[in-house]
């Protein structure tokens, strides 16, 4: 399996669509926050604190969405998952929509903008 610039795992069935969203993972020991980096509908990147054994079964949360899953890799404070059935497409989209609407929007300049004054 190859890992991407991002650091995310490369070999998967559907390609992920990059997000930055706080998540929940849950395990049988416990639930800790996450941050979602990457989603498809088969799985996901996960940048996690607490460390998580691979083969681990896990719940992810993020909102209304809630997917039962495996840790498949661990790297560098990164997890990849693998959904046990694929999430629905809307529940996808909901997330992407989400996160970009959470990104900071550049500024470009404009009649609007403010210059230095000399």
């Amino acid at each position: 399996m190859g890992v991407g610039s991002r650091g995310c795992d490369t070999a998967r069935a559907e390609p992920r669509m990059a997000v930055a969203l706080a998540a929940e993972l849950r395990t049988e020991s416990g639930s800790t926050s996450c941050r979602l980096v990457d989603l498809s509908r088969g799985g996901a990147c996960l940048e996690i604190d607490s460390p998580v054994l691979r083969g681990r079964e896990i719940v992810l949360h993020r909102g209304a969405m809630q997917a039962k899953g495996v840790v498949v890799w661990l790297r560098g404070g990164r997890c990849g998952v693998r959904f046990d059935k694929p999430i629905r497409a809307t529940d996808l989209l909901v997330q992407i929509s989400q996160s970009r609407k959470s990104q900071p929007r550049a500024v470009s300049g404009g009649a609007n903008s403010l210059s230095p004054s000399s």
